[in-house]
């Protein structure tokens, strides 16, 4: 992409460039930011939206019935986030490989490392967590129980 203007904070970008998307835009641009945190050196820029594609680390395993499975530490695609808590995916292997078939299906947002948030992935993984000792406190009760029924 080459830049075409100051007036509209356009950005020239190369291919693999790391960049983080702020906004999509309806209208076909991404409003990005080059360079981490808030240092000096950070710039910021539309892009078109067809030449970023955006990425997320799973950061647990994710193998929930009709959803995409995959291993803590794999790189998807974000195809579409939905407000629903699930955001479509895809398999990333990298930009060479962007026009392949790879799988792809919805994952549950709380597994998905959020770069732009410390606080978020904390929250996440709290919530992981959570619901793991929910599952781990539900077959201590289970259990109990059927300990309990087998007493005379």
């Amino acid at each position: 992409f080459i830049k075409q203007g100051d007036d509209f904070q356009c950005m020239g970008i190369t291919q693999s460039e790391e960049l983080e998307i702020i906004v999509h835009d309806r209208n076909g641009w991404s409003f990005c930011r080059r360079g981490r945190g808030r240092n000096a050196g950070a710039q910021f820029g539309w892009v078109p939206s067809y030449h970023v594609t955006e990425v997320a680390t799973v950061i647990a395993d994710h193998d929930s019935e009709g959803a995409l499975c995959v291993k803590a530490g794999t790189v998807v695609e974000v195809v579409l986030p939905h407000y629903s808590g699930w955001t479509f995916c895809r398999e990333w292997l990298g930009v060479e490989h962007a026009r392949a078939s790879r799988k792809e299906g919805w994952i549950t947002d709380e597994y998905l490392e959020d770069v732009n948030s410390v606080a978020s992935k904390a929250w996440k993984t709290a919530s992981l967590l959570d619901k793991a000792l929910e599952r781990v406190a539900a077959g201590a009760r289970e259990l109990k129980e059927a300990t309990a029924a087998k007493k005379p």
